[in-house]
């Protein structure tokens, strides 16, 4: 099968907006002309277009990990004939291309094993000086630290070590690299300045390599720079000398700097760090109070301390900043999952609205700002799963429109901010998952594309924004297949 580009055209057809739809490659001359339904006119500068058919048959391994590089668009794909292997884009058809075949023939260099099926894991792109690292496994290698500066000669195996959780810090890569496999294999914090030599372990946390006793850092919480050091969890400590009940860990990338935040107690992060006021704040369990949110004010033991307790049954997560407060999900045991919120400069710790009242859950996600309001996803007992906003008050917290009317949600995913206005996948009974537009409002909440025309769904995911336009994968038909696609406004 081919396709030729689709594009959104200016109003034709008195008044209507329509766009072309190609038939398959026996005909590939014939066009058909498909009404675009619910489509504002005044959006008609919006251009979507397919950049390239990449893998042209039923492949269920479409475009991932979409990446901005400085402009540069890089993402995992499978054509149906290298396996999945990382691939670059420009935006023009020419300009997507494979960077290199790292996995020869048909396997994936995204696969766990070099000689098994590509089940997928996160390459993990983090840009560092010239070049982009990720996790790779070769024809002959298992999964290691690779690095690229987008051409083929420039991509280059570095390590034996699999890397995850990738931050940079001082201008150096910091990881939590896994080596060796099955029981002999150790989970512990690494560097690398990009060469074989200059790759190696920071500390061996757990001190148990030789019984395979990783330590795991990053696990739970990632890593987080703050102040002159990174932050991060840790799953495992015993073995370590003196024993080390303490699971939250700070480094300034030394071995010697490597250490607990507050040695000798039994704090344990369990959810996500955000920074907010110049103050880290994340969730905690201490074995006695529970998941509790806690603070640091400068890293130290002293410094660190636990909120006032609030009794939430789960830990909170989804931390997002906005106007000077955390925003995230939370769940007191009494209100279900709901909108909760921090201010940053009190500490005060207060739920924003119970918008499925009583114990039930509104599911609260996709946390995202625009235009000084902050977007989300929840759950009442009108509507289903729905697009909602809030300026942080009670009453300033509404549903913004009941995409698939009645008490079915929508079921929106990808919620993003780009240019003024919010895409996401949205389903409204009628046209499956499908690519929608929202200006905030219930009329400029809007179908933007029906990519799979009728009920069959595109489900659009992995909306990343590199040069003034949003990429995104989506299934395009006649296959069955994902494929990359571009919007620009």
């Amino acid at each position: 099968m081919s396709y030729v580009r689709m594009r959104l055209l200016v109003p034709l057809l008195a008044g209507a907006l329509f766009f072309l739809f190609p038939r398959p490659a026996s005909s590939a001359d014939e066009l058909l002309l498909i009404p675009m339904y619910h489509l504002l006119l005044g959006k008609s500068g919006t251009t979507i277009e397919l950049v390239k058919e990449i893998d042209p048959g039923e492949m269920d391994a479409g475009p991932e990990d979409l990446y901005n590089w400085d402009g540069l668009l890089l993402f995992g794909t499978n054509d149906g004939v290298h396996g999945n292997e990382v691939w670059k884009s420009d935006g023009t058809e020419a300009g997507t291309v494979m960077v290199k075949d790292i996995h020869e023939g048909e396997g994936s260099s995204d696969s766990y094993s070099p000689y098994g099926n590509s089940i997928g894991w996160d390459r993990d792109f983090t840009a560092l000086g010239d070049f982009v690292y990720f996790a790779a496994t070769s024809s002959n290698q298992p999964a290691s630290l690779w690095k690229t500066d987008g051409t083929e000669a420039g991509t280059d195996w570095v390590k034996d070590v699999s890397p995850a959780k990738m931050i940079v810090f001082n201008s150096a890569l910091y990881f939590s690299g896994t080596t060796g496999s099955g029981i002999f294999s150790d989970t512990e914090l690494w560097t690398s300045d990009g060469t074989t030599e200059g790759t190696n372990m920071v500390k061996n946390i757990s001190e148990r390599e030789e019984e395979g006793g990783p330590s795991y850092p990053g696990q739970e919480s990632g890593f987080v720079v703050f102040g002159d050091a990174f932050y991060f969890d840790v799953a495992n400590t015993e073995g370590n000398t003196p024993p080390e009940p303490c699971r939250l860990w700070k480094s300034d990338g030394t071995e010697e700097g490597t250490v607990a935040v507050k040695p000798g107690t039994e704090i344990d992060p369990s959810g996500e760090f955000a920074v907010c006021n110049n103050i880290l704040y994340f969730v905690a369990d201490d074995g006695i109070h529970g998941p509790e949110l806690w603070k640091s004010i400068d890293g130290s033991n002293a410094g660190t301390t636990m909120l006032d307790e609030t009794n939430f049954s789960q830990p909170p997560y989804r931390f997002t900043e906005y106007n000077g407060s955390l925003y995230f999900r939370a769940n007191d045991g009494a209100h279900g999952s709901e909108l909760w919120k921090l201010d940053c400069a009190t500490d005060a710790v207060t739920m924003v609205k119970d918008i499925k009242p009583g114990p039930d859950s509104s599911y609260v996600e996709y946390l995202t700002v625009l235009n000084n309001i902050l977007y989300f996803t929840a759950e009442d007992d009108t509507a289903g799963d729905e697009l909602w906003k809030t300026d942080g008050t009670e009453a300033g917290t509404t549903r913004v429109v009941d995409i698939y009317p009645g008490p079915d949600g929508s079921s929106i995913n990808a919620l993003t901010a780009f240019q003024g206005m919010l895409y996401f996948s949205a389903n409204d009974g009628e046209l499956g998952d499908e690519l929608w537009q929202s200006n905030g409002t219930e009329e400029g909440t809007v179908l933007l594309l029906d990519i799979n025309p009728g009920f069959d769904w595109s489900y659009p995911y992995g909306f990343t924004e590199v040069n003034g336009a949003l990429f995104f994968a989506s299934v395009t038909p006649p296959t069955t297949a994902w494929q990359l696609w571009r919007l620009r406004r």
